[in-house]
Parts: C-alpha cells; sequence; structure tokens
C-alpha cells in the first residue's frame, strides 16, 4: 500500500475492451488440482500467471489483486483485498506449490481476521471518497486483478426466473494498468472474460491464444 505512487489524480478514462474465452471443463480442472494437491482456484490463478509469462515473453515479478471470502456469507460483501507479488516464471509445479501455499497462509494467518475487522468496523466510518481513492491508487499499480466466483445453476436460474439462458458470464470495468481475470464457474463451465484498458493488450488473439497454451501447459501434469 505504502509503496504504490499515488495516482489518484490519473483519471482511468480509457475505455473498458475484453476478451471472452472459451469456456473451459471444470470437473477436468477438479481432477488435476485433486491429483495435485491444490484447489482449483490455485490452478486458475496459476494460469492467469503462466499466461503472463507466454504473451509477454519475459520473465518478471507481477503484482496482484484477488478477493478472499472472509465470512462465509453469500449475502454480504464480504470480501478482503489480497495483494501478492509473484515472479511468472516458475515451472508449473514449483508454480502450483507456491500459489497454494500463499493462499493457505492467507486463509489461517492473523492478518485475514484483522483486516476484515478494518473493514466491517473502521472504515464504515471514514469518507468513503478517501477509501475509493485509497483503493484506485492500490489497484492502478496492480499487473493483474484477479476474481473468481461460483455462478448459479443456469437450469436453476431459468426455472426461478422463466428464462432461457445457456450460459453466464460477468465483466468489470478495467481499472488502472491492469489486466482482470473475471471467473465464474456455472454447471460443468469454467467462463473467463478478460479486461482491460483498450490498448493495454495489443494482440488480443495472441493472448487469448497464450491462455489456452498455459491451460494445456498445466492440466497435463
Amino acid at each position: 500500500m505504502f509503496n504504490s505512487d499515488n495516482n489518484t489524480n490519473k483519471k482511468n478514462n480509457d475505455t473498458t475492451d475484453f476478451i471472452i474465452c472459451k469456456p473451459f471443463m471444470l470437473e477436468k480442472i477438479k481432477k488435476v488440482a485433486l491429483n495435485n494437491g491444490i484447489t482449483i482456484n490455485d490452478f486458475l490463478y496459476s494460469l492467469m500467471i503462466k499466461t503472463d509469462k507466454l504473451y509477454f515473453k519475459k520473465s518478471r515479478n507481477i503484482k496482484t489483486c484477488s478477493p478472499i471470502n472472509v465470512s462465509k456469507l453469500s449475502s454480504t460483501n464480504n470480501m478482503c483485498p489480497i495483494f501478492n507479488s509473484i515472479n511468472n516464471s516458475l515451472d508449473n509445479n514449483t508454480l502450483f506449490q507456491n500459489v497454494h501455499n500463499t493462499f493457505d497462509h492467507f486463509k489461517y494467518s492473523l492478518f485475514i481476521p484483522f483486516l476484515a475487522f478494518i473493514i466491517n468496523n473502521v472504515l464504515p466510518y471514514i469518507n468513503i471518497e478517501n477509501i475509493s481513492n485509497l483503493y484506485e491508487s492500490i489497484i492502478y499499480d496492480c499487473d493483474y486483478i484477479y476474481s473468481n466466483i461460483i455462478g448459479p445453476s443456469v437450469k436453476e436460474f431459468n426455472k426461478q426466473y422463466n428464462l432461457d439462458l445457456n450460459n453466464i458470464h460477468f465483466l468489470t470495468k478495467s481499472k488502472g494498468n491492469g489486466i482482470t481475470f473475471n471467473i465464474i464457474s456455472s454447471e460443468n463451465k469454467i467462463n473467463i472474460i478478460c479486461s482491460f484498458n483498450k490498448g493495454k493488450i495489443k494482440d488480443k488473439k495472441r493472448f487469448e491464444k497464450c491462455i489456452y497454451r498455459a491451460y494445456n501447459s498445466i492440466i497435463h501434469l
């Protein structure tokens, strides 16, 4: 937080661009995750890291932001933002283990309940504009924003609302320099939309191909 440049004066007026990926099969990812002692979330986060190396073709430490559920309540906004730095050139096995250990440490550390306490008991009394500026200042410097949510059953959703949907996606507006992986699972599909400021990814077709190459690289472990 304190190493971030003050980017709150840099207005984000760029247009959000996006890439819609082909769906990945949840059962297949579950099997690989189970065989490697990791979670589905670890697998998808590793996919994002691997994609960065394939597309930009250089080794670097990338800064990421991702939410973690702190209260296990589905009806409230109970997500804490977790910031992490990770090298994009780790071999697949090391990458899996590194990501798994990182999120495990966050999950069971005192940091999470402390942060949850601050969010629930301190932030409500702070001017919302100041919170927004702080958030945008930190987010502006992130290379990737990772968001993975469990979507509703399409069949049940159609039945409840008398609709005829056959798939579900979601997309968030881009922030700063980062590329956002918007991931949602429904039925046996995992759908990914990458959103970013227009011009951030010069070759959208190649970036999408790099996602599939990264997937093929880690799905066969």
